[in-house]
């Protein structure tokens, strides 16, 4: 087995157990966050003492971290079946122009649910408050502006190896 191969496979490895400890690591956010830790951080752009901070907030927080949690799954596990196919010496595959599509795709979803996260999860802290203390927080930063770059990026990966895929194709139909 090659270099190349035996660190594909062990790539396509870390991706699968990433896989299992993404939405345990959410869980784990959630289940041990602190007020105080929001408020040193302030993630979500909420002002200080304009949240409630409950079982039940919280409970709603998870819920509103698993959107991007679950697209970032997808994402982790379209890598495992590419860095598969590398393990496997498949390099220049339809497969692989799809999981480089699909993961360029992902990551504009990524931005988009990058920003409306924060919104959501602002208003779900604050929607307990009577109301005029309410709360929603929408911003526009690198956090959402990265993931649309490296989206280009690997579409126009994807484009290469499309290109490379017919190239081998048609060298295997030359006698």
């Amino acid at each position: 087995m090659s270099s190349i191969n035996t660190f594909s496979a062990k790539l396509a490895w870390l991706f699968k157990i990433l896989f299992f400890m993404t939405p345990l690591f959410t869980l784990f956010y959630w289940l041990n966050i602190e007020p105080a830790f929001l408020l040193a951080i302030n993630p979500f752009g909420i002002p200080k003492g304009h949240y409630t901070f409950n079982f039940f907030s919280k409970l709603l927080g998870f819920g509103i971290s698993l959107i991007p949690t679950i697209l970032v799954m997808i994402l982790i596990y379209k890598l495992s079946k590419l860095f598969n196919n590398y393990a496997k010496g498949i390099v220049f595959n339809k497969d692989n122009v799809k999981y480089y599509k699909q993961l360029g795709q992902g990551m504009f979803v990524l931005a988009f649910i990058n920003f409306l996260s924060p919104a959501l999860l602002s208003l779900a802290l604050s929607f307990q408050n009577p109301p005029g203390t309410r709360f929603i927080s929408l911003s526009l930063g690198t956090p959402q502006l990265f993931p649309i770059l490296v989206g280009l990026v690997i579409i126009g990966i994807s484009y290469v190896m499309e290109k490379a895929h017919q190239l081998e194709e048609d060298a295997q139909h030359i006698i």
